[in-house]
């Protein structure tokens, strides 16, 4: 490697680490990886709407991958486990609020993706397939 190549990619790094450093962000603090899950509105689903456009959505529990019965979520490549998360929630996404608000009053499918906050929520990351 010659050293304009090495004094470039010196500089590229520190030129990196500053922005990060001034904008605050973390490699560490990246979202967690989020998965696909089918609801079927309808059933025993409770939704409890805050200001702001924030959802916290309590389902029951589907038991077989996609197959999904009223009231229901279930993850598309399995079913859930003891344990896991029966509340969707969502935060600052009108539209978002507004899908899962109309799918649950109509009782038809609808899909979101999400991950487990591990405080008893599966944070939703997208909405739709």
């Amino acid at each position: 490697m010659s050293s304009t190549t090495l004094s470039r990619t010196l500089a590229a790094a520190a030129t990196t680490a500053a922005f990060l450093a001034v904008t605050g962000v973390n490699s560490a603090e990246a979202a967690p990886r989020s998965y696909p899950l089918i609801c079927q509105g309808a059933g025993a689903m409770v939704a409890r709407i805050q200001p702001g456009s924030s959802i916290a959505l309590r389902f029951t529990p589907g038991r077989e991958a996609s197959a999904v019965r009223p009231g229901e979520c279930t993850w598309v490549d399995r079913g859930f486990r003891d344990g896991e998360p029966n509340v969707l929630s969502l935060s600052g996404n009108r539209r978002g609020v507004n899908y899962l608000i109309d799918g649950m009053l109509s009782g038809d499918r609808f899909y979101v993706h999400g991950y487990n906050d591990g405080n008893g929520r599966l944070v939703i990351t997208r909405i739709g397939l």
